[in-house]
């Protein structure tokens, strides 16, 4: 795959349940509230103080519509990884999201998250990330379980410009990192 040099990668990164997702959604909040134009996608845990986790929820960041993205609780569909069952419509409806940032040339795009199905099936967002990583000329944000940093590091030669783990950094101070990171003009 050719070196893409105008992509600007950050990379969000920790254990299972370090709570990726939420930092992930807080630093969109304050990039929006700059006024930066954001397209991608949050996949946010369908949990509760009774049940543990048993699926995720795919959101969109413009429109805040959302769909089950995958399950533990249903029958197989075409698509699993470890305990997960992925709806395969969503899966498209999610790459058209990026899909349509690439063409809108949207300022950052976000993926939450990368994992086995795209790593090491090379399914669900694996097609549209590498398009992504070979064309797009803005910032993209990436959600990556810290235990494929490696598997994602020999798949790609793109070097990120920030890794951030909501266990060891602060919020307000990886949101100014961010914002320098996609406009160094933005106070």
């Amino acid at each position: 795959m050719k070196k893409n040099d105008t992509l600007k990668l950050i990379v969000i990164t920790g254990g299972v349940g370090a709570g990726k997702t939420t930092f992930t959604g807080k630093i969109v909040s304050h990039l929006q509230s700059a006024g930066i134009t954001i397209t991608g996608f949050l996949a946010r845990g369908n949990e509760t103080a009774v049940e543990p986790r048993s699926g995720y929820f795919l959101t969109d960041i413009a429109s805040g519509d959302g769909y089950l993205l995958c399950s533990s609780n249903v029958a197989p569909v075409q698509v699993s990884t470890g305990k997960y069952y992925f709806f395969p419509g969503v899966i498209d409806w999610g790459n058209k999201l990026l899909e349509n940032g690439l063409k809108n040339s949207a300022e950052v795009m976000v993926m939450d998250e990368i994992g086995p199905l795209e790593l090491i099936q090379h399914q669900g967002w694996r097609p549209v990330l590498d398009m992504i990583v070979s064309i797009y000329r803005g910032t993209l944000i990436l959600v990556i379980r810290e235990s494929l940093l490696g598997e994602f590091a020999g798949q790609f030669t793109i070097t990120p410009a920030l890794i951030l783990n909501p266990s060891f950094q602060d919020i307000d101070a990886s949101c100014r990192q961010v914002i320098k990171i996609i406009n160094p003009n933005l106070p």
